[in-house]
């Protein structure tokens, strides 16, 4: 059996700190997973089936590793800091914050890509799976997925953030990861699930009218391929959130600015001064004036020619 890796971190579970540790049995795609001193779970690499279950307390909290756990239908897993309401992005409400589900297998390979030493468990995801790539995952966006006994439907791809990243000391692993960070799902029959319940997607029940989001196309966009015009949609997009929110739920506005404050990271964009243009169309101002100038500026220097080149003919008259 092949030697525990290195990179493996502490993870709290049922009041006790233990090690992941993932090793290989030999045979392609099988992992085992073992839990302080539980027996080991064989996850075949043919079968789609809960690796594991990580939840979190609060928002900055270190998630816990769990063999079983209660998922409650229109809230979340019990336990969980979007269950009680107190998760890092709990202030934007959305039916797919009550669940995260995650593809083993595509995150280890965008992280091995990437050469980033992190766990799947490192991610901060709910569910694990094996069995499902991170394509079948985004496929069935749309659909609903029975874990266990228990039924969830796919709202939206759960791309990576930098708060993630940060918190990770990973740079890059926002990058590497944007297409295989799992997807965000809605608890519609809770029950308990455990590890190893089998994961079954059920295509016949496709509905985008049931998607629920309220993202812009451009959120979904990898950040290096984001234009300018992009990316002021979002600035301003989520400006006017902020003072939407504030009134709704201080309290979650200041959550999440805490948790971005703890690792460095502004989340709310700066307010502009009273009476200031918005930043899109001062911007737009900005952009015609440096067109305009761009035209001038040759035109200047046609005419200082011309100038140049009377007043000298004008001095050689002179002699």
């Amino acid at each position: 059996m092949a030697a525990q890796s290195d990179s493996c971190r502490s993870y709290a579970t049922d009041g006790q700190t233990t090690r992941r540790s993932y090793v290989t049995d030999g045979h392609e795609g099988a992992v085992l997973a073992r839990l302080g001193h539980e027996r080991l779970f064989v996850a075949s690499k043919r079968s789609r089936m809960i690796s594991s279950l990580h939840v979190a307390d609060a928002s900055t909290s270190e998630m816990r590793l769990l063999q079983t756990a209660t998922l409650i239908a229109g809230r979340g897993i019990d336990g969980d800091r979007y269950c009680s309401g107190c998760g890092t992005y709990s202030v934007m409400s959305e039916p797919g914050r009550q669940l995260t589900l995650i593809s083993a297998s595509s995150a280890e390979e965008s992280l091995a890509a990437a050469g980033l030493g992190l766990h799947v468990g490192d991610l901060r995801r709910n569910v694990v799976v094996r069995g499902l790539t991170a394509s079948e995952l985004l496929d069935a966006v749309g659909c609903e997925v029975a874990l266990g006994e228990c039924v969830v439907f796919l709202h939206r791809s759960c791309v990576p953030c930098m708060y993630n990243e940060r918190m990770n000391r990973c740079p890059g692993m926002m990058e590497a990861l944007w297409e295989a960070a799992g997807v965000n799902c809605e608890i519609v029959k809770g029950g308990t699930l455990n590890v190893g319940d089998e994961v079954k997607i059920r295509p016949e029940t496709r509905d985008v009218a049931r998607i629920q989001h309220g993202k812009a196309a451009g959120f979904f966009v990898r950040p290096s391929k984001r234009g300018a015009r992009m990316v002021r949609e979002l600035r301003d997009g989520l400006h006017s959130a902020h003072a939407r929110l504030l009134v709704k739920d201080p309290t979650g506005c200041a959550r999440v600015a805490a948790a971005y404050a703890s690792v460095g990271l502004t989340f709310w964009p700066l307010a502009r001064p009273n009476g200031s243009a918005p930043d899109s169309a001062r911007d737009a101002v900005i952009s015609r004036c440096a067109s305009l100038a761009a035209l001038l500026v040759p035109l200047a220097a046609v005419a200082i020619a011309l100038r140049y080149h009377l007043d000298t003919a004008a001095w050689h008259d002179e002699l």
